[in-house]
């Protein structure tokens, strides 16, 4: 979508250098694109000090963020591994 917008230069310019980017257009998305991921690491961090931790104590989620096999693997040629396939 094509939008029109007045850009203060200096901002952009500066904006480009910390981001590394060449364009107009690669620099706002990009920047867009990491304000996002900084209002939701504020988000997690006022999650996790506000003492919201009940996501820790869920098994499935725990081993999704460690990237942890399951904890009873299923073993090749069992009936649930037969299912499974």
């Amino acid at each position: 979508m094509r939008t029109a917008v007045d850009v203060d230069e200096t901002a952009l310019q500066e904006a480009q250098a910390a981001l590394g980017t060449t364009t107009k257009v690669e620099t706002v998305n990009r920047a867009l694109a990491e304000v996002a991921a900084l209002a939701a690491r504020r988000r997690d961090l006022q999650r996790l000090t506000s003492g919201d931790l009940s996501a820790l104590g869920h098994e499935v989620l725990h081993r999704a963020a460690w990237r942890q096999p399951p904890t009873s693997p299923i073993r090749a040629g069992s009936a649930e591994w037969a299912t499974r396939r």
